[in-house]
């Protein structure tokens, strides 16, 4: 209780938190007495979880409101979650606690399972996409002798910025301090990212979903990434005069109570829903729903503090964002064979860094954003070539089912690709920084899909491309 007593000034609110902590504790200290007796030598102790029982007694009247401190906030976050989970299962409290003893002791281990499963994310993008290109079932190829004409139009381009169009929430305007307005930049984006997927699908109900079939073509939405990206700037910037960042409508705390109907108000004040459909709200509401619980549970609730933890590193920053977050676990397997995409996982990092002008170390360690857009601008440039079967049924609109042969060969594809052009442009570009280091890249795999991407989005508002592939995926 110390955490709390220091930071809990209401009298009030700090007798509840004392009162239910030492009824906790009194079921606690039972418990660890009969742990013992049955032999379980593994289980935490009675120290190490405390804070986290203590804070699991507190009654669920308690006002946040009261807890401006981070620690107290994870508290009372904590709290109100485990007296939920306590309710549903109808348990007394005695055996409450020993479902929290043997919790902490699972999460543990599943924590580092987690972390050596994620190991070296971006080396098992490039690894395992590779593989999968020279595997007979992969239907795309690539087609390297096409690869110098679309270097050279990368290469007219000096150099390769993040927002050319300036739709994304930059903290400008904001009359708060620095600290407050990266940290409301830093949300945004997160926010961004982690709804940034699948726009086609025209919405007929709440989960989004659409009748289609082989022979009848999907009709496409206007909604786009612009549309999103713009909506949640406004929602940024509206919130300027809000001097409690937990009112901040992209604010862990916001996040947290997430529910579809919440979202679609939200989005009616700042995009027109008539015109511009958001498909699979319920996805999307709960997508932000993990990342302000996530953000409150394992990071007081701060989105630099989050990226903090990384220690500067972008491939460690990605490995935090899917071991934190599963919603960002873009994988797949087929027979066994694993390959990992890692899209928004990667593509946050990659706006985070450019957004907050990080310079984050080992940035050309992230692959390409393996999504709808740059395999058709690599296909219309004939990088990319698919089977007549995949050719016909993506020029036909017809929709391609999530994990199968067809949409992991079209992904898989795209990273080798844009890995494959981006060491031609180092092997045959001239330095474009006079200071820069002989070693270091010229150009990045994110430099190069942020071009093919801008440019991919520009042929495809004239109708220059031919159809992107169409998956129903909150992936990409």
């Amino acid at each position: 209780m110390a955490t709390l007593q220091e930071n809990v000034q209401d009298s009030e609110v700090l007798q509840c938190l004392q009162d239910a902590s030492q009824q906790l504790q009194d079921a606690i200290n039972r418990q660890q007495q009969q742990l013992s007796q049955d032999g379980d030598d593994n289980g935490p102790t009675e120290t190490d979880v405390t804070q986290q029982s203590s804070a699991a007694a507190v009654s669920a009247n308690i006002d946040d409101a009261h807890l401006d401190d981070p620690d107290a906030m994870v508290a009372a976050f904590l709290a109100q979650q485990a007296q939920k989970q306590r309710a549903e299962l109808k348990l007394p409290v005695d055996e409450w606690a020993k479902v929290l003893l043997r919790r902490r002791c699972q999460n543990t281990e599943e924590e580092s399972q987690l972390s050596e499963y994620w190991k070296h994310p971006c080396e098992l993008v490039r690894t395992t996409c590779r593989e999968w290109t020279q595997q007979e079932q992969c239907v795309v190829s690539i087609q390297n002798t096409n690869i110098p004409a679309l270097a050279q139009e990368v290469q007219k381009h000096a150099t390769i910025t993040w927002d050319e169009d300036d739709w994304h929430y930059s903290g400008k305007g904001f009359g708060g301090t620095e600290q407050d307005r990266r940290e409301r930049v830093a949300l945004y984006i997160m926010a961004l990212d982690a709804i940034n997927f699948c726009f086609w699908p025209m919405q007929d109900n709440d989960s989004g979903s659409m009748k289609t079939t082989a022979t009848v073509p999907i009709v496409d939405n206007p909604l786009e990434y612009e549309q999103l990206a713009k909506a949640l700037k406004s929602m940024a910037e509206v919130d300027h005069d809000q001097t409690n960042n937990r009112n901040y409508a992209l604010s862990p705390q916001n996040l947290s109570t997430m529910t579809p109907s919440k979202m679609k108000t939200l989005f009616e004040q700042h995009l027109n829903l008539e015109q511009y459909r958001i498909p699979n709200l319920t996805k999307r509401a709960e997508l932000w729903k993990e990342l302000g619980d996530g953000l409150i549970r394992e990071y007081s609730g701060s989105a630099v503090r989050f990226i903090e933890a990384a220690e500067g590193d972008a491939s460690q920053l990605v490995e935090r964002i899917v071991t934190s977050f599963p919603g960002f676990r873009d994988e797949a397997t087929w027979h066994q064979s694993r390959l990992v995409f890692l899209k928004r996982a990667q593509i946050l990092v990659g706006d985070i860094d450019a957004a907050l002008q990080l310079n984050l170390r080992g940035m050309d360690q992230l692959t390409t954003f393996a999504d709808y857009r740059v395999p058709q601008l690599l296909r219309h440039w004939r990088v990319l070539q698919y089977s007549s079967s995949l050719e016909e049924r993506v020029d036909q609109k017809m929709e391609i089912t999530s994990g199968s042969v067809e949409e992991l060969s079209i992904r898989a594809a795209t990273v080798v690709a844009v890995e494959e052009l981006v060491k031609y442009l180092n092997n045959n570009s001239a330095p474009k920084h006079d200071d820069e280091s002989l070693t270091a890249p010229k150009y990045t795999d994110v430099q190069v899909d942020w071009y093919l991407w801008q440019v991919g989005e520009q042929l495809h508002a004239k109708g220059e491309l031919k159809p992107f592939h169409r998956v129903r995926t909150h992936f990409y």
